[in-house]
């Protein structure tokens, strides 16, 4: 890694039993508790800080604590796992949250976390909070970047392909694991702008060849 990065890691750190598949390696948490740990302690030591977020319940349990304490990750109000997380970055205001709303149609996929946005912002202004420049968003399964010139929203992409319940929540759905990149560093980004350039890097399974039919 040439320049230094934080690395976020939005909550879902791992699948659980929920809801009872057995397309995993193994069903026990302890084991998915095990496998985050060694996957993403290589790039948490590369990192120059690490910041966590809890996701879903029935997902991951309590176990997000005890992976955040692993990866040494940033400690926030007195703890290491958050339920949402503010970070100034150079006087740019960033919330990170795991929930969001989701979606099963592809063309709305913007709409859901926008509003969201907009209405967090809002609750900030009523609790006479700062609103966020950014607000970053997962849990939805979908990456999407959206601004306004003056905020910005980024929906994180999910860890893994869909499972048979996935593809039964929402048929047809195609999903695109990945990572986002907030890069402030882009010397062709535009220097009036307080919000960075985002990379979402997308990873898309090969189309399977179909079955041919002989007439």
């Amino acid at each position: 890694m040439g320049r230094p990065f934080v690395l976020l890691i939005n909550g879902d750190l791992i699948e659980g039993d929920h809801p009872g598949t057995k397309q995993l390696v193994s069903n026990h948490e302890g084991h998915h508790t095990e496998i985050a740990i060694a996957c993403l302690e290589p790039i948490c030591e590369l990192a120059h800080e690490t910041i966590i977020t809890k996701g879903t319940e029935c997902h991951t349990g309590d176990y997000e604590r005890y992976i955040a304490h692993r990866l040494k990750a940033v400690n926030w109000q007195g703890t290491r796992a958050h339920d949402f997380v503010r970070i100034d970055h150079g006087g740019v205001d960033i919330c990170a949250t795991h929930h969001v709303g989701t979606t099963s149609r592809k063309y709305l996929e913007a709409s859901i976390p926008w509003i969201s946005a907009q209405n967090q912002r809002l609750e900030s202004l009523a609790s006479d909070w700062t609103p966020p420049d950014i607000i970053i968003y997962s849990h939805r399964h979908r990456a999407n970047e959206s601004r306004d010139g003056n905020s910005m929203v980024v929906v994180t992409q999910p860890w893994q392909m869909l499972t048979r319940h996935g593809n039964k929540a929402v048929p047809g759905a195609l999903t695109q694991p990945g990572c986002a990149i907030l890069d402030w560093d882009n010397p062709y980004r535009d220097p009036e702008s307080k919000l960075p350039d985002v990379y979402l890097h997308n990873y898309s399974l090969p189309q399977p060849k179909p079955i041919r039919i002989k007439t």
